[in-house]
C-alpha cells in the first residue's frame, strides 16, 4: 500500500469520517443540476460541532479508507416515463453496480420518494418524503459488477401532480451504507426526477420548516444538534392541511439509535391520534428520555387515505456521550489470496474517542476443511482500547488463501456485547466455483454416507445379537 503524503492523508481521513459520520451532510445535485442540500449551511445561532485533525491511530489500527469507500456501489436508474399519472406506477430500470474488490453479501437497495414542490432553491428543510421502502433485499454484489434493477412506485391516487424525485440508497447487511446516508434527506445515492399528473388540490404533511428539539429548531440539511447528555430531548412537529377536508388520523413514532434501518436499532414505538382542520395546522410531539445511547433518530410517518405518507426523520446527538459501532465488515478482495486480509471497520459516535473497546475479527472455514480445522478459526484478530472517533479499521491477515468461510466480528463496549455480524463467504452463497474440500456438498454428501454405514454396522450388529441369542436358546 502506497504511503500518502501525511497532509493528504488527514484530509482523506476526515473526508471518510464527516460522510459516514453524518457531522457533515455531502451535498447531492439532482439530475437537472440543481441541489435541494447544503453542505454547511450558514444559519445564525446553530451550534456546529467542531471536527479537527484525528490524532494517531493505535499500532493495532488502520485507516478505514485503506479497506472501505464510501460511494462505490453507484446506482444509475432513470424513468420508464418521465410523467406518470396518479394512482398508476412509476417504473424506474438501471443497474447498481459494486466497484469494490470484494463481493457484498446481503445488499438491501432503499428508496425515498421527495416532492420537489415548485422551488429549486436550497433550503435547510429538505424536500418533503412521500414514501421510505426497502426497493430489494438480499441481494449479494459480485466485485466489479453490475446488477439489473427495476423499481416500481405505486403512486397514491390522491397524490397532487408536480414534481417529485426517487432517491435510492445502498446498504450492506442492514448497517453499512455503500451509497448515500439513509438517516439524512440530503445525501442521496442518486436522483432520478419524474412527475406527477394529478388533480388533487393540497395534502396533509408535516411542515419540515417548523421542527424542534429542545426548544430549539431542527434543520434536515444540517449537521444534527446536540442535547444534553441526561436530561429529555422533547421533539416538537407542525402537521398542516392544505386541503378542503378535515384530518383525523394519526402518526407513529419509532425511536432508534444510530439510523433506522432495521428492529436491530429499534428503541420504543408509539402512536399519536392527530386531527388537522381543513386549511390548518397541528402540533404533535415526542420526548426521548432514553440516554444510554449517543446518536438518536426519531421516525414519524403520517399516512392519509388516498395521498400516501409524509415522513421525517429528527436526528440528534447526546453531548459528552461516546459508544461504539461497526462501520464496515468485509475482505480486500475475493477469493481471498494468500496474505490477503479481512478487516472490521469501527468508531466512536461522537467526537471523543470510547474507551475499553473490544474488537475481534474471526474466520471459520466451511466444508471438510472445517472439521479438520476442528471448527476453530484459521485467522483471528483481537483488538482492545480505545475506539476512535475517526474510522478505523481492524485487519486480519489470511495465511493461505481460500474461496469459501464464514467471517464473524464481535463489538464490546467496557466488557458488554453491543454487536456481531457473520458474514457468509461460502462459494455457494457467492456463486463461485468450489474446491473439492471447501464444498458443502461434499460434506453433506460425507455426513449422509458416514449416517448410512453407521446405519448399516448397526442393523448388522442387531441381526448376530439375536442370530447368538437363539443359538443360545436352542443349546440350552
Amino acid at each position: 500500500m502506497k504511503r500518502y503524503p501525511k497532509l493528504l492523508g488527514a484530509v482523506a481521513v476526515l473526508i471518510l469520517f464527516a460522510s459516514s459520520f453524518a457531522f457533515s451532510h455531502a451535498q447531492a445535485p439532482a439530475d437537472d443540476g440543481t441541489s435541494y442540500g447544503t453542505t454547511t449551511p450558514h444559519i445564525p445561532g446553530l451550534s456546529l460541532p467542531t471536527i479537527e485533525v484525528p490524532s494517531q491511530l493505535p499500532d493495532a489500527l488502520k485507516s478505514c479508507s485503506m479497506f472501505y469507500s464510501f460511494g462505490s456501489t453507484p446506482i444509475s436508474v432513470t424513468p420508464v416515463t418521465s410523467s406518470v399519472a396518479a394512482g398508476k406506477t412509476a417504473q424506474f430500470v438501471g443497474t447498481v453496480q459494486n466497484r469494490n474488490s470484494y463481493p457484498l453479501t446481503d445488499v438491501t437497495v432503499y428508496a425515498k420518494i421527495f416532492s420537489m414542490g415548485t422551488t429549486t432553491e436550497k433550503n435547510t428543510a429538505g424536500p418533503d418524503i412521500i414514501d421510505w421502502f426497502p426497493v430489494r433485499s438480499g441481494m449479494m454484489l459480485a466485485a466489479g459488477s453490475s446488477t439489473p434493477l427495476t423499481v416500481d412506485w405505486a403512486v397514491p391516487a390522491g397524490l397532487p401532480g408536480g414534481s417529485y424525485q426517487l432517491a435510492l440508497y445502498v446498504v450492506d447487511h442492514d448497517r453499512f451504507e455503500y451509497q448515500g446516508l439513509t438517516f439524512t434527506d440530503d445525501v442521496p445515492g442518486m436522483t432520478s426526477a419524474f412527475t406527477v399528473d394529478g388533480t388533487q388540490a393540497g395534502r396533509v404533511a408535516f411542515d419540515k420548516t417548523n421542527v424542534t428539539v429542545a426548544g430549539a429548531p431542527f434543520y434536515f440539511a444540517a449537521y444534527p444538534p446536540h442535547v444534553a447528555a441526561t436530561s429529555s430531548a422533547p421533539i416538537e412537529a407542525s402537521i398542516t392541511n392544505t386541503t378542503d377536508a378535515p384530518y383525523d388520523g394519526s402518526v407513529s413514532w419509532t425511536l432508534y439509535y444510530w439510523d433506522g434501518l432495521s428492529e436491530r436499532t429499534e428503541l420504543a414505538k408509539s402512536t399519536e391520534h392527530v386531527t388537522v382542520p381543513a386549511g390548518g395546522s397541528q402540533s404533535v410531539s415526542y420526548t426521548v428520555s432514553d440516554t444510554a445511547h449517543t446518536v438518536y433518530y426519531l421516525e414519524g410517518v403520517l399516512t392519509t387515505p388516498n395521498a400516501g405518507k409524509s415522513v421525517i426523520g429528527v436526528r440528534f446527538v447526546r453531548i459528552n456521550g461516546s459508544e461504539p459501532r461497526f462501520n464496515a465488515i468485509g475482505v480486500t478482495s475475493y477469493p481471498v489470496p494468500a496474505g490477503g486480509s479481512a478487516f472490521a471497520c469501527f468508531h466512536s459516535t461522537s467526537e471523543k474517542d470510547n474507551p475499553d473497546t473490544t474488537v475481534t475479527v474471526a474466520a471459520h472455514r466451511t466444508g471438510l476443511l472445517g472439521i479438520l480445522d476442528l471448527f476453530h478459526p484459521f485467522a483471528k484478530a483481537t483488538y482492545t482500547g480505545i475506539a476512535p472517533s475517526q474510522l478505523a479499521a481492524l485487519p486480519v491477515s489470511f495465511a493461505k488463501g481460500t474461496g469459501s468461510f464464514m467471517l464473524s466480528a464481535t463489538l464490546y463496549d467496557h466488557g458488554t456485547k453491543i454487536d456481531s455480524l457473520t458474514m457468509d463467504y461460502s462459494c455457494v452463497s457467492t456463486k463461485t466455483t468450489c474446491a473439492v474440500l471447501e464444498n458443502p456438498y461434499i460434506l453433506y454428501g460425507v455426513c449422509v454416507l458416514i449416517i448410512i454405514v453407521l446405519v448399516g454396522l448397526l442393523v448388522l450388529a442387531l441381526r448376530r445379537m439375536k442370530k447368538a441369542n437363539s443359538t443360545s436358546y436352542v443349546a440350552s
